[in-house]
């Protein structure tokens, strides 16, 4: 076990924020079977999602437990919400496409510098307000098979969500935080360290690339339950900030020997360097000092704090969703650098 992951380890575990083992198995072995039961209908070109999927290098397991978790968190979020039972399947399914549409996207922008030109091409801000209005065109396709199977699912995506129903506001809110990933997701490529500073606007589009995305997850829920009172909004709108907020910590954490080699800004090395203007000479050193500085432990205890908040709203409406949430994070746990 890495240093970095046994820091983290010890204070979530110490702070009883974590599944006991037999659970979090059983959470996980119920993502990975609502991703196997969604993959062969999660499109209508099945094919298209795993050869795309296989050009990025990312195995059919892996799309599956990319399906699963977000079918989970969105489910987890339709509870909270209080979604009719009757429409949670289909917040669900658009919810996994989600997900998987996220990682995808990320996939491209951080590993296949090539694919992200065309990508920035086809995937535009016309290109979403058009799949947003009610009568959509046919999508054109780019020729790269990833960026049409990353099309595909935002289509589909927006399709799903123009059927759960809801107000005109629940649509525009919807598309508006849309607007916004897609924005953070663009301005990502433009923070290198090399290029940029470590200001608080870096900070703040840090912020917003990784905690949207949980705040645009949940607006599905609230699409299909647009009626279930301010208590129940107010859990899920809370519940997805505070999620948005973990997510960032652990995943930055977890991605930071990534994010060293392609010169990008993240939570740590942010904080690196504005502790110090003695930058680090390489990613040991990097991880040495996230270790040794205390950061690793400061962090730790910041997530903690928000998987205990979670808790709390979950002891009022309902577990579903910070379950699913903490198997994701004994799941990123797993990825942190040795």
């Amino acid at each position: 076990m890495s240093e970095l992951r046994q820091v983290v380890s010890e204070i979530l575990d110490g702070a009883g924020v974590l599944l006991p083992p037999h659970r979090e198995l059983r959470v996980r072995q119920g993502a990975y079977a609502a991703g196997q039961r969604l993959l062969p209908r999660a499109l209508g070109d099945a094919d298209l999602l795993k050869e795309g999927a296989r050009s990025l290098d990312l195995t059919e397991p892996a799309l599956t437990r990319i399906l699963g978790y977000g079918w989970q968190q969105a489910e987890g979020l339709a509870f909270l919400a209080g979604t009719p039972a009757s429409l949670r399947p289909q917040v669900c399914h658009a919810g996994a496409l989600f997900n998987l549409g996220i990682v995808l996207f990320d996939r491209i922008l951080d590993r296949f510098s090539d694919r992200a030109v065309l990508l920035s091409q086809y995937v535009t801000p016309t290109f979403l307000a058009a799949h947003l209005s009610e009568m959509p065109p046919k999508m054109k396709l780019s020729g790269d098979v990833a960026i049409d199977a990353l099309m595909a699912l935002i289509v589909e995506f927006l399709a799903r969500s123009r059927r759960l129903g809801g107000d005109r506001h629940g649509h525009a809110a919807l598309g508006a935080q849309l607007h916004a990933m897609h924005l953070a997701e663009c301005e990502s490529g433009a923070n290198l360290r090399d290029h940029s500073s470590p200001t608080l606007a870096v900070w703040r589009a840090l912020r917003r690339k990784s905690a949207l995305p949980t705040a645009t997850l949940s607006r599905l829920a609230l699409l299909a339950a647009p009626n279930r009172g301010d208590g129940r909004r107010a859990a899920t709108v809370a519940s997805a900030r505070i999620a948005g907020e973990a997510i960032w910590i652990a995943d930055d954490l977890a991605d930071i020997h990534e994010d060293w080699v392609a010169g990008n800004w993240s939570r740590p090395l942010w904080w690196l360097a504005r502790a110090s203007y003695d930058v680090p000479r390489n990613i040991e050193d990097a991880l040495r000092r996230v270790v040794d500085g205390g950061l690793a432990e400061a962090e730790a205890r910041r997530l903690a704090l928000r998987l205990f908040q979670l808790r709390e709203i979950a002891d009022d409406y309902g577990s579903a969703f910070v379950r699913s949430f903490q198997a994701i994070v004994h799941a990123w746990l797993e990825e942190f650098p040795d």
